[in-house]
């Protein structure tokens, strides 16, 4: 199984690391649900030598944007791909819940474009039907997405994710989060199928 540990400052990236998780979110403004951290940060993590995400996200509120949150999103992974990233954590909904495939389509060819992979992240579980949602990820080339299966936590939504995890069918890596622990992570890799996990106590 591979281990990706959420993290907030340089020393938990420093813990994860050195609790031998497989790689990094990295982020600022949990009580947000995330945001874009600094350069600062995101230089002085890379610097640890192991692979980090990092999230885009220029606001709290929502994941409705503005084509000028468009534009600062890209800018943003401009960032991250100069500055070593191995991948960033974004995406957009319409004002339906549903993806908004032109908005993250653009994130996702520009992240390409800088050699780094894409996480849809956990707006996903807004989306009334997953699977549908699930089919527009991969058409547009998403690497991975974060879900909890529209649940409160992963352990609730197993059942949801498991289902995603099979349909998926290995054209894009369905990553379960929210509640995931060092206690239920093997339970959750029981009853989902899934390969990676994603958590803020892992490691």
């Amino acid at each position: 199984m591979l281990w990706e540990r959420c993290c907030t400052s340089v020393e938990q990236v420093r813990q994860a690391r050195d609790g031998k998780a497989s790689r990094v979110e990295l982020c600022s403004h949990l009580e947000l649900d995330g945001l874009t951290p600094s350069r600062e940060d995101i230089v002085a993590s890379v610097a640890l030598g192991i692979p980090v995400n990092v999230m885009v996200r220029p606001r709290g509120g929502g994941f409705v944007y503005s084509a000028d949150e468009v534009s600062i999103m890209l800018e943003q992974i401009e960032l991250c791909g100069c500055l070593g990233a191995s991948a960033v954590v974004a995406g957009c909904l319409d004002d339906k819940s549903e993806i908004d495939i032109d908005a993250t389509s653009r994130l996702v060819e520009r992240a390409a474009r800088l050699g780094l992979e894409f996480t849809f992240h956990r707006a996903f579980d807004l989306c009334p039907d997953k699977e549908k949602s699930l089919e527009y990820l991969i058409d547009i080339g998403c690497t991975r997405v974060l879900t909890s299966g529209g649940a409160p936590t992963a352990l609730e939504g197993a059942s949801v994710i498991g289902r995603l995890v099979s349909i998926s069918a290995g054209r894009i890596i369905v990553m379960p989060g929210g509640g995931v622990t060092p206690s239920n992570v093997s339970q959750l890799h029981a009853l989902t199928g899934a390969s990676e996990f994603h958590g803020t106590r892992l490691c």
